[in-house]
């Protein structure tokens, strides 16, 4: 009897062993014995590469511990990039859970923890952003490893027992080839749900300069952000545009968008705490700007190229996974270029799944927060059909809810010169509203949309809305070479003189004693008098409709749209014109009203 007790009592040694014993109906599980050193031989028998970090914990708490183990070919070799591989074992198994793949040397595995659970971060590190660099999130589920999160174009970090990664974008705009470049860096806070096994981003929503500014301390925040903007642009700030992302851990994203005294712009943010209605004061800035979100949905990755020959791009948003990549050409024209019709050259793009039957032109396009939830691409579309009536369309592609908006405009689509694309937040609510405006002739023709209620919405049609127009307004000439002008809640007289017209440039000479390049419709006085026949009509002095400021090899140069201040409103100038020449400006400025839900006349001068 006693020599049956000791052969149970061995086979119950070498069962503990293995790791499993069972007793009647139930098992129990034993711890194994092995140590990081017994793991990692055990994969070095299975690859060429050498051990570069091992990580052992129980990942699953069943008191067996498991390994995660990083391989590397040339572990000792400083090179920028290597071969890896990463490997799992349970001790009873090992297994290869990611095939070789060349990175560089901050390609890493690291332990997170989460209460009583344990975790493993992998990441596939590159010295600059792209496709290949990722980020993976493993646990252990009996055994077994178990992929919870991958993100490709991200690497996530610990940092005080929470998660972070970087996003990369650009923050410079080049004035003169007016794309963004220098890349940067922006940090984002990510969420864990251990019960779930998920990672995700803290919810984001738009704050409106309203609402920011209700809260008590703002103005000291954004005097902090003051005083650190005129100290890195110390040659000068032309304007600057603030937006406001509020977030669910109790942050506030503070996005600026500088212009320079030469027209450059860049791109900045501050993140503060924001609690019991209060702003942490203490401002740090950083370059690029931060969006919603850098998990949920996808990021746009946009490329412009010169060269028709690439392949180029439009994804449809509905089937979009991952990140986007959209190539589109960008169209240049060139002194001494024969014709102004670029359109004609450029490539078409198939965008059957906007409603387009035939293929169609591209002729503007811009990133911004115009749904107030993530960056979208807008896009001004033309038709190739060279009718008349064909009309200009505006979309927008969300990548991040995998939705896309399309509308017929008001502008008629140019015959080569491309349409004009401004996106500002013109209405305050944090969202970017998009200025259109036509290929500039002998006028301009704009439209104002915004996103509301799942739908590009119009808030303003010059073309419809005519107060802009020659009949919003009328001139009235009085004696003493003064001109008045009035409409729309304004007056204002104005002396000639001071608009720069000579005193005997308006007196009434005789037809025989004047040159043909005179201004004879200008000369309507006599000693300062104005000619009986001239009371009282207003032809002579005409407002004439918003047109380019200037001309350049038959180019025109208009940035009425670009770098708004909305505490200024949106100016629009109309030509004062005296006989045959310009002779001054009316400057009319827009505001949104939030009554009215449309743009109001706020304020009008004459210069």
């Amino acid at each position: 009897m006693k020599k049956a007790i000791l052969i149970l009592t061995l086979v119950g040694i070498l069962l503990a062993g293995c790791g499993k014993v069972k007793d009647g109906s139930s098992e129990t599980t034993v711890a194994k014995s092995m140590t990081e050193n017994d793991y990692n031989e055990d994969v070095e028998k299975l690859t060429d590469k050498s051990v570069y970090q091992t990580i052992v914990e129980d990942f699953d708490s069943d008191n067996n511990k498991e390994a995660f183990v990083l391989t590397r070919k040339e572990k000792d070799n400083e090179a920028v990039e290597d071969e890896f591989e990463l490997w799992f074992s349970n001790g009873d198994k090992t297994e290869k859970i990611v095939s070789d793949f060349i990175a560089d040397s901050n390609t890493s595995i690291t332990l997170f923890e989460s209460g009583k659970d344990k975790y493993v971060l992998f990441n596939k590190a590159q010295t600059a952003q792209n496709d290949e660099m990722e980020a993976k999130i493993y646990g252990v589920s009996s055994e077994k490893p178990v992929e919870l999160f991958s993100k490709s174009r991200m690497n996530i970090f610990v940092e005080k027992g929470e998660l972070y990664t970087y996003d990369y974008t650009y923050f410079v705009l080049e004035l003169k080839s007016k794309d963004w470049m220098s890349q940067s860096e922006q940090k984002y806070h990510l969420k864990w749900d251990n019960e779930n096994k998920k990672c995700s981003d803290y919810k984001a929503n738009v704050m409106s300069e309203k609402e920011f500014n209700k809260i008590s301390n703002s103005k000291d925040v954004k005097k902090n952000i003051e005083d650190a903007l005129k100290k890195e642009y110390s040659d000068g700030i032309k304007n600057v545009k603030y937006t406001y992302l509020t977030r669910e851990d109790s942050t506030l994203d503070i996005n600026t968008v500088v212009t320079d005294s030469e027209g450059t712009k860049y791109k900045n943010y501050v993140t503060v705490s924001y609690e019991d209605g209060k702003l942490g004061t203490d401002v740090e800035l950083k370059e690029g700007n931060k969006k919603a979100s850098v998990i949920s949905g996808s990021s746009i990755n946009l490329k412009t190229t010169k060269e028709v020959k690439e392949k180029l791009s439009i994804p449809n948003p509905e089937e979009i996974t991952e990140d986007v990549n959209v190539i589109i050409h960008k169209c240049e024209y060139k002194e001494g270029q024969k014709t102004l019709y670029c359109t004609k050259n450029e490539p078409t793009y198939d965008l059957k799944f906007l409603g387009f039957k035939n293929k169609v032109y591209i002729t503007n396009f811009a990133l911004g927060n115009i749904t107030g939830e993530n960056e979208s691409l807008a896009l001004v579309i033309k038709e190739k059909d060279e009718e008349s009536d064909n009309y200009t369309y505006l979309a927008v592609l969300d990548y991040h809810n995998k939705k896309s908006y399309v509308t017929k405009t008001d502008i008629l689509a140019g015959q080569g010169r491309d349409e004009q694309l401004n996106l500002c937040d013109v209405t305050g609510d944090g969202k970017d509203e998009l200025i259109l405006s036509s290929e500039p002739n002998t006028t301009i023709d704009w439209n104002l949309y915004g996103f509301e209620d799942g739908a590009l919405k119009q808030i303003y049609s010059n073309v419809e809305k005519q107060d802009l127009e020659s009949e919003g307004f009328k001139t009235e000439l009085l004696d003493d070479y003064k001109v008045k002008v009035t409409g729309n809640n304004f007056s204002q007289t104005i002396s000639l003189l001071d608009l720069g017209v000579k005193k005997d440039d308006l007196e009434y000479k005789n037809p025989k004693d004047l040159d043909k390049s005179d201004n004879q419709n200008a000369r309507v006085y006599k000693n300062g008098k104005l000619l009986k026949k001239y009371k009282n009509q207003s032809n002579v002095v005409e407002i004439k409709a918003l047109m380019a400021k200037d001309w350049d090899k038959g180019f025109a140069d208009y940035d009425y749209f670009k770098n708004i201040d909305m505490d200024e409103g949106i100016c629009t100038p109309l030509r004062i014109d005296l006989g045959d020449a310009e002779i001054g400006t009316l400057n009319i400025y827009l505001k949104y009203d939030k009554a009215n839900d449309g743009l109001m006349i706020s304020r009008v001068e004459v210069s």
